[in-house]
């Protein structure tokens, strides 16, 4: 009988021991899943950055090219104005 007991607590040890390892498992599961999930969002928030940056960089093209434009037009009217001399 006595025999009989310590196997039955040898084994409800053994089964809490699995679930024990069941459960660790399943939380590396879960914080692996959450790194993911941070590396995503990083990578989201990476590509956000680099599209903002461009669309700063377009619009500061556009302005340059505004301005080249804009300086032409006033040497074109400054040589107008030497020829009306």
């Amino acid at each position: 009988m006595v025999k009989l007991h310590t196997a039955s607590e040898m084994v409800k040890l053994h089964t809490a021991s699995e679930m024990v390892k069941l459960h660790t498992a399943s939380e590396m599961v879960k914080l692996h899943t959450a790194s993911e999930m941070v590396k995503l969002q990083t990578a989201s928030e990476t590509v956000k950055l680099h599209t903002t940056s461009e669309i700063l960089k377009l619009h500061t093209a556009s302005e340059m090219v505004k301005l080249h434009i804009a300086s032409e037009m006033v040497k074109l009217h400054t040589a107008s104005e030497i020829l009306k001399l």
